[in-house]
């Protein structure tokens, strides 16, 4: 399928709440973790075979449990690879930032759960079948480990007996899968498909359904060798018989463009607001300027955008007043027209107060495709200074290349951040310097536009 439609079709499912993820080897191969080729290249060598020559790596570890009468070297394997830093993996990350309630993989690592305490982002793991029967409150997405975790590698999935106990073992997965593969949209990423289980239930779903299959969705690096893209080619085909379209990408690297638009689609209505005021000095009266904050949220809801806010002292309260205000007006609430989160001040001693802020500000950005900045300043021992708070948010929306409007008219950090950046003329951002707020509201909402 072409590009083009990948985003668009995928896209549509991540905002309507009907996709879910499933991560192979090859997302955690971005993280500098090896293939299982390169996994099981030494027990092949034990073995007297040629790894190029193997291509079923599952009976190859059965033959080596067989022959020594043991997996102890097979689940220090495990450890080793999968138990070690990984390096960073933009792709996970944006992946991790994708509003998608379900994920599924059949890697040991703990990826996927990493990325999402980086985010301050709440994750269900699902390793044991007894994890099914319960559930972390306040959870934001749902992790299944089907083919078990590195904290447990004598129960990873790996020989071709654990293969064959998988229904037996894993049967309350087999029945959760098969629920989602009916009901929900699949998108397969680092995916292979040669895993003997899961193409078994795929199979039972096409006969049961016939026509009447989802369509899922699957992304391949294309083959370059003749006799392999002849291959590639019929597998290909034979996916299209279980609903699976298939997008053919040159390198990996592509994905990374792939997905970010299609965050940037997905959040297209998110907007962050930054600020904080403990005085107004620079820009009007405190009456003006509490006009302002208001007057702009409110209107933003009324145009249907989200609105995604710390709540910032002296410009929080008002935006959530705006925020009344809007939603009042309309005959039809959106299901989500606000996100506030307010940032705790007493602290776990798992991590300092800076780190949490952190994570708390990247859960936030990450979710959204515009950021507006005004003000910035906050009360520090008696005296006005500038927020650097503010900072550290203009940072993180650079970093997940928001679009930028700094209304440098209301001053303090927000302006000392545009007269910065005036020189760059950074195509993402925009300075507004009309201190007249309907001039201000309607750049905004032009831009917006």
């Amino acid at each position: 399928m072409k590009k083009s439609s990948f985003i668009k079709e995928v896209t549509a499912e991540i905002t309507a709440k009907r996709a879910s993820l499933f991560l192979g080897a090859g997302v955690s191969r971005g993280s500098g973790f090896s293939d299982w080729k390169t996994l099981m290249k030494d027990i092949v060598e034990e073995l007297e075979l040629d790894i190029e020559k193997e291509n079923d790596l599952i009976s190859i570890a059965q033959y080596y449990q067989n022959r020594t009468r043991s997996r102890n070297k097979l689940n220090q394997k495990i450890i080793e690879e999968f138990d070690k830093k990984a390096e960073k993996n933009e792709l996970l990350s944006i992946l991790c930032q994708l509003p998608i309630s379900s994920l599924w993989t059949t890697n040991y690592d703990g990826l996927i759960e990493d990325e999402y305490v980086n985010l301050n982002k709440v994750l269900d793991v699902k390793r044991r079948q007894n994890d099914l029967a319960i559930s972390k409150a306040n959870k934001e997405a749902t992790l299944y480990k089907i083919h078990g975790d590195v904290t447990e590698p004598d129960k990873a999935v790996i020989t071709r007996d654990d293969y064959e106990r998988f229904d037996i073992d894993k049967g309350l997965f087999v029945k959760y899968l098969t629920s989602e593969l009916i009901s929900r949209c699949f998108i397969f990423i680092g995916y292979s498909f040669n895993d003997p289980n899961f193409n078994q239930i795929l199979s039972k779903i096409r006969i049961e359904l016939l026509a009447n299959k989802r369509t899922h969705y699957y992304v391949v690096k294309r083959e370059t060798d003749e006799y392999d893209r002849i291959r590639q080619k019929l597998k290909i085909e034979d996916l299209l018989e279980y609903g699976i379209q298939t997008l053919e990408i040159d390198d990996y690297h592509e994905l990374v463009e792939i997905f970010s638009e299609i965050r940037h689609n997905v959040y297209c209505k998110n907007i962050f607001i930054s600020g904080s005021a403990a005085e107004y000095q620079e820009f009007s009266s405190d009456s003006e300027s509490y006009s302002l904050i208001r007057a702009l949220s409110r209107q933003l809801i009324s145009e249907d955008f989200t609105i995604v806010n710390g709540h910032g002292i002296g410009v929080g309260e008002y935006v959530i007043q705006g925020i009344i205000e809007g939603l009042a007006n309309k005959s039809n609430i959106p299901e989500n027209p606000f996100v506030i989160k307010v940032f705790p001040q007493q602290i776990d001693r798992k991590k300092t107060k800076l780190e949490l802020w952190t994570s708390l500000r990247e859960n936030m950005i990450s979710q959204c495709r515009t950021a507006i900045f005004m003000f910035g300043n906050k009360w520090d021992k008696d005296k006005i200074v500038l927020a650097n708070g503010m900072i550290q948010e203009y940072q993180i929306a650079l970093k997940y290349k928001l679009n930028i409007i700094l209304i440098s008219s209301t001053g303090y950090q927000t302006k000392v951040i545009a007269d910065q950046k005036r020189d760059e003329s950074l195509s993402n951002e925009t300075v507004i310097d009309s201190k007249d707020n309907e001039q201000i509201i309607k750049e905004v909402l032009d831009l917006l536009k």
